[in-house]
């Protein structure tokens, strides 16, 4: 799964509730968030996705298994961005920006033929013109 500026309370409680109650799924699910550039105004947020990768893998990882990767966008080459998008069983979408459009036709364009999940939230300026059914993903509860 591929994910993009996903809320630091979706990946704490929807991917850690995820590898808890179906223990199958530990070794064999990967979490990939891509963050944007870091700037002064969100850099005590992307610390605290920093913390909470960090206590998801101490607390599921193996010697061949890290459950969660989190890269920076100046990481990654397009090409290797690219790739990520074209082996992603799933993309979600959460920011607010209309930038993120992009984001989302990239994955289209490179899941060609496999029709697999964009999931945009609803919150999202650009959900409603790709969406068949919305999601909240800032909702914790469930």
């Amino acid at each position: 799964m591929h994910l993009h500026n996903l809320p630091l309370q979706v990946v704490r409680h929807k991917f850690e509730t995820l590898l808890e109650k179906y223990s199958m799924w530990q070794g064999k699910v990967v979490l990939i968030q891509v963050a944007l550039q870091t700037t002064e105004s969100n850099e005590a947020a992307a610390g605290g996705v920093t913390d909470v990768v960090s206590r998801l893998n101490s607390r599921f990882s193996t010697l061949t298994y890290q459950p969660v990767v989190f890269l920076h966008t100046q990481d990654l080459t397009f090409s290797q961005y690219l790739a990520l998008l074209t082996v992603a069983d799933a993309f979600c979408v959460s920011s607010l920006r209309e930038g993120m459009a992009l984001r989302t036709h990239e994955y289209v364009e490179c899941q060609e033929g496999t029709h697999r999940p964009l999931i945009l939230s609803e919150v999202g300026i650009f959900s409603s013109s790709l969406l068949r059914r919305q999601l909240n993903i800032f909702a914790v509860h469930g």
